[in-house]
């Protein structure tokens, strides 16, 4: 019967960096070892099944961040659309015509091209004078803001 050790803190180490994607050379040199025993150290269940956590709960974490950033983002720009500085909805409807933009898949857009310091054109050819954006514009900008974050979410 073959025991097994436990790892050590080098292998805890490697196997670490490695889930947080750095590369094996850059992994041996680190912690002080050639890239081959990195490679050994693959070959060990313990490691193995340490590496597949460790990149478990990194990418748990990155996904949460981005969520967290993503949400924050989408705060952001809602404030911007309820700006009394028609500047600040400007940049608010760019933005939010942007992000759209890339997710195809969101229905009820919003079709128009705005003007005043900025112009964006997306699907269609109704203008909106900024200086003069009536409410039920804005909101159908928000409620496009909203599908978009509802999309997004989903990915």
């Amino acid at each position: 019967m073959k025991i097994v050790k436990p790892l050590t803190r080098r292998q805890k180490r490697a196997a670490m960096l490695i889930a947080g994607g750095m590369k094996y050379n850059k992994v041996a040199h680190i912690i002080g070892v050639h890239r081959d025993i990195i490679r050994k150290w693959r070959k060990l269940p313990k490691f193995e099944t340490r590496l597949k956590r460790l990149s478990f709960e990194y990418d748990q974490y990155i996904d949460n961040k981005q969520k967290q950033m993503i949400d924050h983002a989408f705060k952001s720009l809602d404030r911007l659309l309820d700006s009394p500085r028609w500047q600040a909805v400007a940049f608010g409807i760019e933005a939010v015509l942007k992000i759209n933009s890339r997710y195809p898949e969101v229905k009820g857009k919003v079709q128009h091209e705005h003007t005043g310091e900025v112009t964006q054109k997306h699907a269609g050819e109704t203008t909106i004078n900024m200086k003069e954006l009536k409410p039920e514009k804005k909101e159908q900008i928000k409620e496009l803001l909203q599908a978009t974050r509802d999309v997004m979410s989903q990915n």
